[in-house]
This record gives C-alpha cells, sequence and structure tokens, in this order.
C-alpha cells in the first residue's frame, strides 16, 4: 500500500529521537508553504528519522495525535496518499481525533472531487465498508443479541474453525456496548489467544465503536486497578482459578461485578481446569449476566455422550447458535459453495518410522520436500516438540523456509512467524509444531496441512484441519490437501461436514 511503503521511506536511516520527529514533522507541513521546499524537507526528513518512531504503531500514533485536522490532511497530501487513509485503524487515532478528522476530510473531499468538466463528476454505484461481516456472519451476530436481550441466560455460538467467530462476536461486542450500553468481558485462556482477541476487537470498534471504549485487564500481562468505568473486559482463566488464594476470587468478584455478558473463547475448554467451577461462581455473585461461549466443536468425545459433554450443553443452558441455511442440511456445505471455506481433500500418510525418532524426522521431511514443489505454504504437526525442532531444522538445511513454533516461543517471535509464513509468496514455506497452532493461529494461504501423529480427539482434529479451511472469500484458497495418519480411522469420518454436527443432539438451536 502506497502509505506503508511512505511510512517506511519516512523512517530510513534513523537518529533522532520522537520529540524531534514531531517537531520536524510539525514544521514540515505546517511552516515550509512552496512546494519545493517541501519536497526538499522531505527529503531531509527521509534521512534522519528515527525508523523505530515512524514503523512502530505506538510512536507514530503519539505523532499523529500532536497534529491538527490541517496538518494531518496535509501529510496526508504529502505523503501522496488518500486522506481517509488515515483514518485506517493502524494508525490509531483517539476517537476524538478520528471524527474531528474525518469531517475534516470529508469537506475536503468534496471539494476535491476529480472532474472531467464543469458537468462530469464522479459518482459510484456502491460503497463498500472495510470492516464489515458476510450475511451468515451477522445473522449470528444478530441471534446473540436477540438472546441477550431476552431472558436467556446463556447460550454457545456453534462456527466453524475457519468461518471468523472472533470477528463476528466484536462485532456483536460492539453493538452491545454501543446500542444497549452493556460491560462486556472476554475470556479465554492464553496469551496469544488474549493477544489476537484485543487486536481484534480494537479493529471492530475503530469501525463499529462510538466514542471511547475504556478496557480493563485481568490477565498475567496486565491489571487494571479499576474496572468501574470500563466497558470491555480481557480476562485469562488463569487468573480465575478457585483456591486457596483470596487474590483469585477477587478477580471472580471483579468480573462478575463489572460485566453484563461474558463471552468464553474455545468453549469446549469451559470445564477443562477447574474453569467451570469460576464461571458457575461468576453466575453465583451475579445471577443475570449472561455467558455466551465460541467453539466449532461444542463437544469433547467422538459420541459426544459423556459426562463432559452433558455439563458443558448444562453450562450454556443447552441453547446453541447455529447458522440456519435455507435449502442446506448443514452449514458446512453452504459454506463450502460459496467460498468462505476451503475444500479439503485427504491422503493418507503411511506410518513406516515406528517408534524410531530418527526415521521420523526423515520421513517426515522427505514427505514436506515431495509436495513443497506444488504447495506455498504447508504446516506439520508432528508427535512432539523435539520431532518438529528437528525437522524444522533439516528442512532449512534442505533449502526451504522453515520455521517452528511451540508453547515456549514468546508472543514478539510469534507474531514474526505468522507475518513471514503468512506473506505471499510463490516459494514454499513450511510451519513445523506438536499441537501449539491447534487453535488461535491465521494462516488464510495455507494449502497444505500434514498431520503426522496420531490423533484420537476428534476436537483436535477437527481444529488442526481447520488451519487450512480459510476459503477465497475469506482471503484463503479454493482448496487444501489433508495427508494424515489415519490410526485406524473411518475415512467418512473425516467429513468436516460430519465433524461439525457430531454433537448435535446435545443441544437445542435458537
Amino acid at each position: 500500500m502506497a502509505e506503508n511503503v511512505f511510512w517506511k521511506t519516512l523512517a530510513a536511516n534513523s537518529r533522532t529521537t520522537g520529540v524531534t520527529a514531531i517537531q520536524e514533522i510539525d514544521f514540515l507541513i505546517h511552516e515550509v508553504k512552496p512546494e519545493a521546499e517541501l519536497e526538499e524537507r522531505a527529503k531531509c526528513i527521509r534521512e534522519c528519522l528515527d525508523v523505530e518512531i515512524l514503523s512502530q504503531r505506538q510512536s507514530r500514533a503519539l505523532i499523529l495525535s500532536k497534529l491538527d485536522n490541517d496538518k494531518l490532511v496535509r501529510l496526508a497530501s504529502l505523503a501522496s496518499i488518500a486522506p481517509s487513509s488515515l483514518l485506517d485503524s493502524g494508525y490509531e487515532l483517539s476517537p476524538e481525533q478520528r471524527k474531528s478528522y474525518e469531517k475534516a476530510v470529508v469537506g475536503r473531499q468534496v471539494n476535491q472531487v476529480d472532474r472531467k468538466d464543469d458537468n462530469t463528476i464522479e459518482m459510484p454505484d456502491e460503497l463498500t465498508f472495510k470492516y464489515s461481516l458476510f450475511n451468515h456472519q451477522r445473522v449470528v451476530a444478530d441471534r446473540i443479541l436477540g438472546l441477550i436481550r431476552s431472558e436467556e441466560k446463556g447460550c454457545i455460538v456453534h462456527m466453524p474453525t475457519g468461518s471468523g467467530k472472533t470477528r463476528t462476536a466484536m462485532w456483536t461486542i460492539c453493538r452491545a456496548i454501543t446500542e444497549h450500553q452493556l460491560r462486556c468481558c472476554w475470556i479465554t485462556y492464553n496469551k496469544t489467544l488474549i493477544s489476537q482477541a484485543i487486536n481484534e476487537f480494537q479493529k471492530a470498534w475503530h469501525a463499529k465503536g462510538d466514542g471511547i471504549c475504556r478496557i480493563g485487564y485481568i490477565t498475567g500481562e496486565k491489571e487494571s486497578p479499576d474496572l468501574s468505568q470500563a466497558n470491555m473486559l480481557f480476562a485469562s482463566f488463569g487468573k480465575l482459578s478457585i483456591d486457596s488464594r483470596t487474590e483469585d476470587r477477587r478477580y471472580i468478584s471483579m468480573i462478575a461485578e463489572h460485566s453484563d455478558v461474558i463471552f468464553i473463547d474455545e468453549a469446549h475448554e469451559a470445564q477443562a481446569e477447574g474453569r467451570g467451577i469460576a464461571i458457575r461462581a461468576i453466575r453465583f455473585m451475579n445471577p443475570n449476566i449472561k455467558v455466551i461461549g465460541l467453539t466449532a466443536t461444542p463437544g469433547k468425545s467422538p459420541e459426544g455422550f459423556n459426562d463432559e459433554d452433558y455439563d458443558l450443553a448444562d453450562h450454556f443452558k443447552q441453547n446453541k447458535v447455529i447458522l440456519d441455511i435455507q435449502g442446506y442440511n448443514n452449514p458446512i456445505d453452504y459454506l463450502l459453495d460459496n467460498e468462505y471455506l476451503s475444500r479439503p481433500s485427504y491422503f493418507e500418510i503411511e506410518n513406516t518410522w515406528g517408534g524410531d525418532a530418527l526415521s521420523e524426522v526423515l520421513e517426515i521431511v522427505a514427505l514436506v520436500k515431495r509436495h513443497s514443489a506444488r504447495h506455498g505454504k504447508i504446516i506439520v504437526f508432528c508427535s512432539s516438540v523435539d520431532t518438529s525442532k528437528r525437522c524444522s531444522a533439516l528442512t532449512s538445511l534442505l533449502g526451504i523456509t522453515s520455521f517452528h513454533v511451540d508453547g515456549e516461543t514468546d508472543e514478539a517471535s510469534r507474531a514474526r512467524i505468522r507475518e513471514e509464513f503468512n506473506t505471499s509468496s510463490n516459494v514454499a514455506s513450511v510451519l513445523y509444531n506438536c499441537n501449539v497452532l491447534a487453535t488461535g493461529f491465521d494462516a488464510p494461504l495455507t494449502t497444505l496441512v500434514l498431520i503426522c501423529r496420531q490423533v484420537n480427539s476428534v476436537v483436535l482434529l477437527s481444529q488442526m484441519i481447520g488451519r487450512g479451511l480459510r476459503g477465497p472469500r475469506a482471503g484463503g484458497t479454493s482448496e487444501v490437501e489433508i495427508g494424515l495418519v489415519l490410526n485406524r480411522r473411518d475415512p467418512d469420518s473425516l467429513s468436516i461436514a460430519s465433524m461439525f454436527m457430531n454433537w448435535e443432539h446435545l443441544w437445542s438451536s435458537c
């Protein structure tokens, strides 16, 4: 994009501080008038500004926050980008500055409409919104809001991996806050999922929000001392366990006191490791609170009838929000036919290595090499972290771009790997892991998923397959190949529609 090139160019060869950068830009776009001098001044700034100052969103937002509307418009003009580009969430203008600047930009753009002659102006037939929902996502969002406004106390939202659960939920939350003045809380169970949820909420609020949204945190990374003014909370289950520590009970009390609606990500895990007790405690302290779960797999066992499954259904009052598309027996077929999901094809990986660790590494890397000529983005699930590391190292030695991720990989490194792996290119890139990428990793251009391990869980298997299911209309691919060790599994059970509908008899739709 032109604006990204502008910022990167302007940030090259750095040596100065943020304060100096603000002064330089202020002088550039406000004090210097002649165009020739502006160009000269821009060249000077390109040679001296700190790369960290303008390439990082936080410091760039600080600079932009110091500029009034006239300066912002002039800066956009100097950068040869559309003034409206500065309204992109990546620039992080404050809500007040955004509204004021938008008014200024609209006023100027009306006067700057490209005219071919005195009687001809540009008249578009349609306009699109940058952050919006597909129709099927909007239907789900409306149903969630309807349930929140009703007397029902909870439900589980059942959407396939790759169909936009988080995006749909964040859009719904923005409407709940702005239209109904409800306080919402998002609870999940690891740092990566929290980070992704926060980023998605920022995008949604910039597009759908109204005014300032105050955010509170109860996570391992950040804890807000005062939640009384918060419209939105982000919490991790790790801070909500019930034991002898009064601190944890205090966090549960804070959520119960300062929330009207709780959204639980990966809700099929809501019963694990004492999480169900924490949710019940919140409900006990606030009987009016609504609890909304989000998952692609609303159950645990393959058959869908053990105690844990029934407990999960009871937890969400046996209410389930699911896509109900006229003319389709299940939503998967609709999403495949309309290219929201990628159409999978399967092949068996023969386990010839038995328990020999070296043979396992050599066989997996040979498999990857054979397929790398036809596939640009490949995700591989290995039997262990050590196997994943060794496969990645050997793949790199063969000259194929390779990455490894595990539970110890820090968030900054994950973000870098995610960006590099997702970069559009004809060159093959391979991403190895054990199972950490089964949730919370978005790789829409993946065309091959290799599951080089035995997987007995329908939940885990569907999550692994789901890494490659993003379809063309959702920024992904039309087809994806899935290679896996069958482990005596009936091939018919690999149907993503069959896996999605596995626990249907446990729930009543709403």
